[in-house]
């Protein structure tokens, strides 16, 4: 018995409904049908002779030709005008569709039949869920559904094995398949803004994955299977709940983003100095105490954020000779090593909101340094040192217990903005009349009843702006 669309297209299915000459039901032949096609079952109806067959009546496996009849789906016409085609068959070999806005409720099951497709886009919708039809899109290699109300994604994810960017960012996913660990193409995983708490073992089985975007999400703990990431180059877990990282992950050799802030985490893996290719750390707004000496090690590491954190000290051996950007805002750091002046590439440093009364002697072996911000500590003299910082541009020293500053200041030719006020300061040194490329000088709220001499002479000179209460 042979069975073929309105189109003459054969539907080969008789190796599942029985033997020549065997006697089926109707019923359990649309079963069949609907299950081969891909549809549902009541758009699956039987034509005989020009008589419609109803589910009680036999069919008889013999040389004779059924003409199956496949009813209209709603769900493909909403989105065939969604993308401005008349009919979704029109859609059978597009090889990209993007849809933003839509107001789809539901996707059609009759989407596994787009065997074209690579890329698929869907954002901005209030989709819910994917059909299992989905895993049919063999040649599927980027999907996103952003800014969605996805509440789970189907099991047969699994088999869109050419998979390899998918973005469901922002939607409402609380956990992944186990089935996400066949998809050994996939580079990216984004599933940033969602309600995730936890990830299966499997997602360690990502091979190929180079980017895993977490972020914003209820995660608590990690799986272990974490470490077996070994191309892993960028871990977004920021705004989460986690309290520990499990050990493996310092075993990303390839790792050289770590985006770690604002979860409650007290401290970092022994074995972080293992992350080789490390090249930026953001752990701010956590709940750090300390540091662990491993860190010294990260060579590669250019840029390291720990702001907000409960850090009273750093460790003795501050060696990362490459970093270029360091912040430690709102910490409670009292001192600074002396091994912290080794930091040779250091342009940008942050250590406004800490307790530091001192800097040590060398603070102006760190040549390289560009921006430093020192606002709110309770620092009562700067280190005469500070004249070698001759690439400083930016100097914010407000809000100290400074009475003065070293005559050195005068060095720095290349300041732009220099940020005094609110300190005791009761005199300025000379010297300051040489800071030609000043362009900002702010002095509110100090001790100083009229304008020095040297900021008269630069304001009368280089048309600076002067922010103070003389």
């Amino acid at each position: 018995m042979a069975f073929r669309l309105l189109s003459g297209e054969p539907v080969s299915c008789e190796s599942e409904l029985g033997t020549y000459g065997s006697s089926i039901v109707v019923g359990e032949v649309r079963a069949v049908l609907a299950r081969h096609l891909c549809l549902e079952l009541e758009r699956v109806q039987l034509v005989s002779v020009g008589a419609l067959l109803e589910d009680n009546d036999t069919l008889v496996m013999e040389d004779s030709c059924i003409t199956v009849q496949v009813m209209p789906d709603p769900l493909e016409a909403q989105f065939a005008s969604a993308l401005g085609v008349e009919h979704f068959t029109d859609l059978l070999k597009e090889p990209c569709i993007r849809v933003h806005g839509a107001q789809l409720m539901d996707l059609p099951r009759g989407i596994g039949q787009l065997k074209d497709l690579e890329e698929l886009i869907l954002s901005s919708s209030p989709l819910k869920e994917l059909p299992e039809t989905l895993g049919q899109l063999s040649k599927l290699r980027d999907l996103r559904v952003d800014t969605s109300q996805l509440i789970s994604l189907p099991r047969s994810i699994g088999q869109n094995l050419a998979l390899r960017e998918l973005h469901l960012s922002s939607n409402e996913l609380q956990t992944l398949p186990r089935s996400i660990g066949e998809l050994q193409q996939l580079e990216t995983l984004n599933l940033v803004h969602n309600e995730i708490w936890y990830l299966p073992d499997e997602i360690g089985k990502l091979r190929s994955l180079r980017k895993l975007h977490l972020g914003s999400n209820r995660l608590r703990q990690l799986p272990e299977s974490l470490g077996r990431l070994s191309l892993l180059q960028e871990l977004y877990l920021a705004r989460n709940e986690l309290e520990t990282l499990p050990d493996s992950c310092c075993e990303l050799g390839e790792l050289q983003m770590m985006q770690l802030g604002n979860n409650p985490l007290t401290a970092l893996p022994e074995a972080l100095g293992q992350l080789q290719a490390l090249q930026e750390l953001h752990v701010g707004e956590a709940g750090l105490e300390a540091l662990p000496d491993s860190i010294g090690k990260l060579f590669q590491i250019s840029q390291l954020y720990l702001a907000k954190n409960k850090l009273k000290a750093l460790p003795d051996i501050f060696g990362l000779t490459g970093l270029q950007k360091l912040s430690l805002r709102e910490n409670c750091l009292e001192k600074l090593e002396e091994s912290f002046c080794s930091l040779q590439s250091l342009k940008k440093l942050f250590l406004d909101s800490n307790f530091l009364r001192e800097l040590p002697e060398r603070f102006g072996d760190l040549k390289a340094l560009e921006e430093l911000h020192l606002t709110d500590n309770n620092l009562s003299e700067i280190p005469e040192s500070f004249g070698k910082l001759s690439n400083l541009q930016e100097l914010r020293l407000a809000a100290n217990q400074l009475s003065t500053l070293p005559e050195s200041i005068g060095q720095l030719s290349e300041l732009k903005e220099l940020f005094l006020g609110f300190n005791p300061l009761e005199s300025l040194p000379e010297s300051m009349s040489a800071l030609t490329a000043l362009e900002e000088l702010h002095l509110q709220t100090t001790k100083l009843t009229e304008l020095p001499n040297c900021v008269a002479e630069l304001k009368q000179n280089t048309g600076i702006i002067v922010v103070s209460e003389c």
